[in-house]
C-alpha cells in the first residue's frame, strides 16, 4: 500500500482535538462521545490485530506492568490508531483512559482519576468514594511539599479549580497508577490502559523545562517495566520526537523499544 497516496485520509487524524488532562475532568461525557464518534468511523489503514491482541495481554493476562509507545510522522494515523485502540480495549471490559496532552506530572494523576471516577459512575459507583480518597491522599502528599508562607486552604481552593500544580514526583505517578489499578481490579474490570498522545507537546510545554521532563519520564518508564500489576500507560510521538529522545537520553529510547508494546504506524500500513 502507498501510504503517500492516502495521505488525505490520514490527515483526518489532524480534524480530531485530542483532549487535554482538564477536558477529562470537566467534560469526560463530552470527550467519550467525541472519541466514540471517531471510533465508530475509523477505517483501519492497516491490521492492528497484533498490537491490541498484544495489549489486551500485558493489561489484562500478564502479572507485570508496560510501556507502549505509538511512533510516526505527522498526519500517519497515531491519534486514530490510540483512540481505536482504546476503545477497542474498552469494549473488552479493561478500564482504558482515553488519549490526552499532558504537561505536568500533576495532569498525569488528575487525568486518570478524573477518568476512571467518570467511568465509575457509569457503572460500578460504589467505589467513587473510595477512588476519591486514594486522590486526595496523594493531593495532601503534594501540598505537605509546598513552603510553609503558602496558605493551605487557599492551596485547596487553587487546587480543585485545577489553578494549582502540586510538585509531584515521578514515583507518586506510578504508585497512584498502581493503587487505581488495584481499586480497578476490585471493581470488577480487567485492568487499566492510560493512553497519552502528542509528546512532542509534553517535550515543548513540560514545566519545569525539558531536561526535567527527560528525567521524569525516565524514572516513570524505569519503573513501570516489570512492575508488578495489570495496567500499562502507552504514548504516541512523531518521528522527530524520538529522534530527540534518541540524542538526550538514548537510554530511555532503549527501554521504550524493548517492549512488545513499541510499533510504528507505518509498519502496520
Amino acid at each position: 500500500m502507498d501510504v503517500n497516496k492516502l495521505q488525505p485520509i490520514l490527515n483526518k487524524e489532524s480534524i480530531l482535538k485530542t483532549a487535554n488532562a482538564k477536558e477529562l475532568g470537566q467534560d469526560p461525557q463530552v470527550v467519550l462521545q467525541r472519541y466514540q464518534k471517531y471510533a465508530l468511523t475509523h477505517v483501519p489503514l492497516g491490521d492492528t490485530t497484533k498490537q491490541l491482541k498484544n495489549l489486551e495481554r500485558v493489561v489484562a493476562e500478564n502479572k507485570t506492568c508496560a510501556i507502549g509507545t505509538i511512533v510516526g510522522p505527522y498526519g500517519y494515523g497515531k491519534t486514530s490508531t490510540a483512540v481505536h485502540l482504546w476503545n477497542e480495549l474498552r469494549e473488552t471490559h479493561v478500564l482504558a483512559v482515553p488519549p490526552f496532552l499532558w504537561v505536568n506530572l500533576q495532569e498525569l494523576i488528575d487525568a486518570v482519576y478524573h477518568w476512571v471516577r467518570f467511568e465509575f459512575k457509569l457503572g460500578p459507583a460504589k467505589y467513587i468514594k473510595e477512588l476519591e480518597m486514594l486522590h486526595d491522599r496523594y493531593a495532601e502528599s503534594g501540598l505537605e511539599r509546598l513552603p510553609d508562607s503558602i496558605d493551605r486552604e487557599a492551596a485547596l481552593e487553587l487546587l480543585e479549580r485545577g489553578l494549582l500544580n502540586l510538585e509531584m514526583r515521578p514515583d507518586d505517578v506510578v504508585q497512584f497508577y498502581s493503587d487505581v489499578a488495584g481499586l480497578v481490579l476490585k471493581a470488577g474490570y480487567r485492568g487499566l490502559a492510560v493512553f497519552t498522545d502528542e509528546l512532542q507537546v509534553t517535550v515543548a510545554d513540560y514545566k519545569p523545562s525539558r531536561d526535567q521532563f527527560f528525567n521524569d519520564l525516565f524514572q516513570i518508564v524505569k519503573d513501570t517495566i516489570d512492575r508488578p500489576g495489570k495496567w500499562a500507560i502507552i504514548m504516541s510521538m512523531d518521528d522527530g520526537t524520538e529522534g530527540i529522545i534518541a540524542q538526550m537520553r538514548n537510554d530511555l529510547l532503549q527501554r521504550m523499544q524493548r517492549s512488545a508494546l513499541y510499533f510504528r504506524v507505518k509498519d502496520v500500513y
